[in-house]
């Protein structure tokens, strides 16, 4: 019984031994404490199993030093691995090398081995143990045996003294006859015994044989059960250990991953892909494609039958969708299909893997849009030189005929027309050169806080007054290196068609400031390359323009407006201006919210030095709070994360309201800071802010948009002394103004008009 119990408890410790093995693993693997659990559990356990081997082992010298071993190589396994790597775990920053995994990995295979050995000696012990028992039993089977036989030898000869006996008395047979008469009584009684002897004996013996075989099948039956116990258990947990690392890999994996049974059927999805697709993973599980996503199922679901069929993986399938929040953008996919074999080579399922490249695409239409401006910018300037040639000639030679023909006033007219059309048609000519970046400009250095200072007045008499036009010029603004005039007529056609945006009457705002653009701005705005710029911003509250208008809005003779009511040269000959100036020019839009345009120039050397004496340091001062970073479009919402991760922050990321408000509500205490777009999907930023100040009225939060600070706070989306900062952002600016409202008392303002 006493090795039966050591070898149960060496088992049990092993079994610890390899839960903590297996928990630190998966703590390094996904960082969550609470892989650590089995750890924190299995920890003293093991340590008193392994000290109960080496007390009851005591009287056995070779049995105690090999529990003493089995102690030793836990305890060199987990100073050598187990604690360093937990401690250096929990520093910031730290990423597992490949040199301590392998060394953890040959500290904890001497365990094993250690384990083995205690294992296999128990073993051995225990099966001569069983044998010897074995030999007690049959031995003890022969002694019975043996006294039978005796008995027997015994009766036999008792039996021929008395025949003998009978002979001698032969003689006195009459005066014994009685005697004998009895005697053969008794004789007659002892041969029955002895039958009946005999026959209990070959009963003893048979029992005796169908005892030994049962025990002998018996202690064959639980030997096989207890290699099948501690086999099916090792199986176990590797395979336990392998689902648990299969699926910290799925989860954690930024691209998509589905798993589809023969029927098409969703059997598994990741979070990713879930994510992507706009539904929780338990919508699709058990359902078809095109029970979850009709609009893509005829595409898929062939593609699936197909490597059902062939058993041969299709790769990087072109997927497009509209997006899941009613916005007119698609959403763009790349899907590779795979076979999933059974261990017998048949086909059991098909898997998928998806990329989402929605960014790229959008990369990819810029770049294409900006191309298919330079080619008609290069067609319009080809045309419009040309065309200066024939109009010359025209207005040459109406002239003269204006000339002869001054006493006949019919067809004095008549050329007039056609001199004041020739002259509207030069100036269509002069819009179409600036498009092409062809016009004659004559740059100087330039203060745009002083060009829109002295515009304002004109301005305001040019759109009337229902429209009201308020400035925010930044003071110590940088130089720029631009054509006077040029600048003013980029002013005046943004001014005008801001106008004819709000025919009700509204508001117009012009900004500037000094920008600094990054690397991380420039990778996602093709054309714009990162350094200093001076922004000129002009934002309107009229109706806003959909995603069609605004992908065509600076081509030239492109026009919403009535006919008779617009050339549609306006915003290209902005445009063209602004590339020939060196800067570069985007907008922002969403129906109903009105419209930014911000144009980027590039600040000259000289006011850079000026402009940054005072500045705060680029990179800003960090800290170590926590921060809730809520923006629906990915590749702000990447930078954002990178900037104030880069700055010590932790960020938890959220791609939309919703989002955010569950994890608002699961982590709420841990959030210093939420940083939150205005404008997006489902619920938007002051919505979020609402309901989180419902939770937590003093909660620190700082708005971000597309649009300017001051047409943001002007427009009633935030009350005046609301945190914001405008996009784009530069680190440094981000960093700061994250800090600032990190630092600033606890806001006590309420949101208004939400």
């Amino acid at each position: 019984m006493r090795g039966r119990t050591i070898s149960r408890i060496g088992r049990d410790a092993r079994a610890l031994a390899t839960d903590r093995e297996a928990a630190i693993r998966g703590f390094l693997l996904s960082g969550k404490p609470v892989s650590l659990e089995p750890e924190f559990k299995a920890r003293p356990a093991l340590q008193a199993k392994l000290d109960s081997l080496v007390s009851m082992s005591r009287d056995n010298l070779s049995q105690n030093e090999r529990a003493r071993s089995l102690r030793d190589a836990v305890h060199r396994w987990e100073l050598g691995y187990a604690d360093p790597t937990l401690a250096r775990a929990r520093t910031p920053g730290y990423a597992s090398s490949v040199e301590s995994e392998l060394a953890g990995k040959a500290l904890f295979d001497n365990v094993r081995a250690a384990f083995d050995v205690f294992r296999n000696y128990e073993e051995r012990s225990y099966e001569r143990l069983v044998a010897f028992e074995t030999f007690l039993g049959i031995v003890a089977f022969v002694a019975v045996i043996i006294e039978i036989v005796g008995l027997l030898a015994v009766l036999i000869g008792l039996r021929r003294r008395a025949l003998e006996q009978a002979s001698d008395l032969l003689d006195q047979q009459e005066r014994l006859e009685e005697q004998a008469t009895e005697l053969e009584a008794q004789a007659a009684e002892l041969e029955e015994q002895t039958a009946t002897l005999e026959e209990q004996t070959d009963e003893a013996q048979s029992i005796a044989r169908t005892l030994e075989k049962t025990n002998r099948e018996l202690a064959e039956t639980i030997d096989r059960l207890e290699h099948s116990n501690t086999a099916v258990e090792g199986i176990t947990r590797e395979k336990q250990k392998t689902l648990r690392l299969l699926d910290v890999v799925l989860e954690s994996a930024p691209i998509g991953f589905a798993f589809h049974d023969r029927d098409m059927k969703y059997t598994r999805i990741n979070s990713a892909l879930a994510a992507m697709a706009g539904r929780s993973a338990e919508e699709h599980l058990g359902r078809t494609p095109a029970e979850v996503h009709p609009e893509v199922a005829e595409l898929i679901e062939p593609l699936l039958r197909q490597v059902l069929v062939t058993g041969k993986s299709i790769i990087n399938v072109p997927v497009a969708r509209a997006a899941r929040n009613g916005s007119p953008l698609q959403q763009h996919f790349l899907v590779s299909f795979f076979p999933v074999q059974t261990l017998e080579g048949s086909i059991d399922g098909v898997g998928a893997v998806v990329l989402e490249t929605t960014d790229r695409r959008q990369l990819e239409e810029q770049l294409l849009q900006s191309q298919k401006m330079e080619a008609v910018g290069r067609l319009a300037g080809g045309i419009a030189h040309d065309f200066n040639n024939i109009l010359t000639a025209i207005k040459s030679y109406s002239e003269l005929l204006l000339e002869d023909m001054e006493t006949d006033k019919g067809r004095v007219e008549d050329v007039r027309e056609i001199h004041e059309a020739a002259d509207r048609a030069a100036a269509l000519t002069r819009q179409l050169l600036a498009f092409s970046r062809q016009q004659l400009l004559r740059p100087r250095v330039l203060d745009l806080n002083t060009t829109v200072r002295d515009l304002k007045g004109m301005l305001e008499r040019l759109i009337g007054e229902d429209i009201e036009v308020k400035t925010r010029l930044a003071p110590s603004i940088g130089m720029v290196t631009a054509d006077p005039g040029q600048i003013e007529q980029v002013l005046m056609n943004l001014i005008v068609n801001a106008r004819d945006a709000m025919p009700d009457g509204g508001t117009i705002d012009i900004e500037t400031a000094n920008v600094e653009l990054d690397d991380e701005y420039a990778r996602t705005h093709a054309s714009t390359p990162p350094g200093d710029y001076v922004m000129l911003a002009v934002s309107d509250t009229g109706h806003g323009m959909p995603r069609e208008t605004q992908a065509r809005v600076f081509e030239p003779f492109f026009t919403t407006k009535e006919k008779g009511k617009g050339t549609g040269l306006g915003l290209s000959t902005v445009y063209g201006i602004v590339k020939q100036s060196g800067g570069s020019i985007w907008m922002y839009s969403e129906p109903g919210r009105g419209t930014t345009f911000k144009i980027y120039l590039p600040r000259i050397d000289g006011a850079i030095a000026s402009d940054k004496l005072g500045a705060p340091a680029k990179n800003g001062k960090g800290g170590k709070e926590t921060i809730l970073l809520v923006e629906d479009e990915d590749a702000v919402r990447q930078v954002a994360s990178r900037i104030l991760r880069r700055s010590g922050y932790t960020v938890v990321e959220a791609c939309n309201g919703n989002e955010a408000l569950r994890q608002f509500g699961e982590r709420g205490r841990e959030f210093d800071l939420i940083i939150t777009d205005i404008v997006m999907p489902e619920m938007g930023g002051l919505e979020l802010a609402q309901r989180i100040r419902e939770w937590a009225p003093t909660a620190r939060i700082l708005f971000t948009s597309g649009y300017t600070e001051d047409a943001v706070l002007r427009r009633s989306f935030l009350e005046p002394g609301a945190e914001f900062i405008e996009k784009p952002f530069t680190p440094a600016r981000l960093a700061e103004r994250a800090r600032q409202v990190l630092d600033s008392e606890v806001p006590s303002a309420e949101l208004e008009n939400v």
